[in-house]
């Protein structure tokens, strides 16, 4: 398991979708985890936060390296598998005119609010934002108001509540 070369990234983004895996973070007071991305795609949007599953990465790995890189926390929650969603983008990280294009697997759990998140190369900061304001921003993204509609679409009639 390894991060990829710049060049070759940039293929595989101009070529094939990735898979992600997305949090869906709560304070339990109707809040919801976002950050404010540092780079494209959504660059300086407010996103939850995640990221790609590397190659030979099992999700559960993939979990716990994504929530200790971007939140500081060393062991999973339990968590609830939201769903399969897709997140189109028209530019990526690699170039601002290559879109990229993800197959994201979202989980929700519930964070202590005395829980310190620190800023990440990823997010320049995090708030828990009122999930009715998340959703009347337009600096959340769509795909991040997906999430908190609980709009998930089933894929090929399969039923995974």
């Amino acid at each position: 398991m390894s991060y990829l070369k710049e060049e070759l990234f940039r293929v595989i983004v101009e070529h094939t979708p990735l898979v992600a895996v997305d949090f869906i973070i709560t304070n339990g007071a109707g809040g919801v985890l976002l950050g404010r991305r540092n780079s494209s795609p959504a660059k300086g949007m407010w996103c939850v936060p995640g990221g790609r599953v590397l190659k030979g990465e099992a999700i559960e790995a993939a979990v716990k390296r994504k929530l200790d890189e971007e939140l500081g926390i060393k062991e999973a929650h339990p968590m609830n598998f939201m769903g399969l969603y897709e997140h189109f983008y028209e530019d990526s990280a690699v170039n601002s005119k290559i879109s990229i294009h993800y197959l994201t697997i979202a989980f929700q759990f519930e964070l202590d609010p005395a829980h310190v998140i620190k800023a990440c190369d990823q997010h320049e900061s995090f708030i828990f934002f009122d999930i009715n304001d998340a959703l009347a921003s337009d600096e959340v993204p769509r795909y991040m108001k997906n999430y908190l509609c609980g709009d998930f679409k089933p894929y090929l009639n399969l039923n995974l509540l």
